[in-house]
């Protein structure tokens, strides 16, 4: 079991950034993990790679992956939920990434992906803010969306999701 825990001092004052891999165009990239936690990071610089690419990619059969409190802003994706990954992503800014803000993802892998989306402010992202790859799952509810390329990419929409703009200054 991985157990990990990464904690942020904060989005304002923890910055990761992976603007320049050459290697690996996600930020954060997990694979095989269980247990584990981001939270209060901000989250930023993915870029198009082989496989779709976000600052936060959740994927490889890892479980109970939890993403909270963090601002994921200009990357390829904001999060992805791929190849048999998992989690929730709770209380997440998801804002300004090329193309997806919150998406599952399946590739010729044939791993199917699941992930949970509550209590995020989703603005801004090119192509869709909430996308659910085919025969994956995400679940949204509790969201905010606005001006997003569009909301819900074969999404169901939250009973309790709203599209508003956040009034961000």
């Amino acid at each position: 079991p991985s157990y990990i825990n990464l904690i942020c001092s904060g989005p304002e004052q923890t910055v990761i950034d992976g603007t320049g891999l050459d290697f690996q165009h996600s930020t954060i990239w997990m694979q095989r993990v269980t247990n584990v936690t981001v939270q209060h990071c901000m989250v930023t610089g993915s870029t198009l790679g082989v496989i779709p690419a976000a600052g936060i990619r959740v994927g490889l059969n890892s479980r109970n992956v939890t993403l909270q409190y963090n601002v994921v802003k200009e990357n390829e994706s904001g999060i992805i939920f791929g190849r048999g990954g998992s989690g929730r992503a709770v209380f997440n800014t998801v804002v300004d990434n090329a193309r997806h803000g919150v998406s599952t993802d399946l590739d010729n892998s044939g791993l199917v992906a699941s992930g949970e989306a509550y209590n995020n402010i989703i603005v801004g992202n090119g192509v869709g803010g909430l996308q659910q790859g085919r025969d994956t799952v995400l679940v949204s509810d509790y969201n905010l969306l606005w001006n997003n390329g569009t909301d819900y990419i074969d999404v169901e929409t939250g009973a309790n999701d709203l599209s508003a703009d956040p009034l961000f200054d």
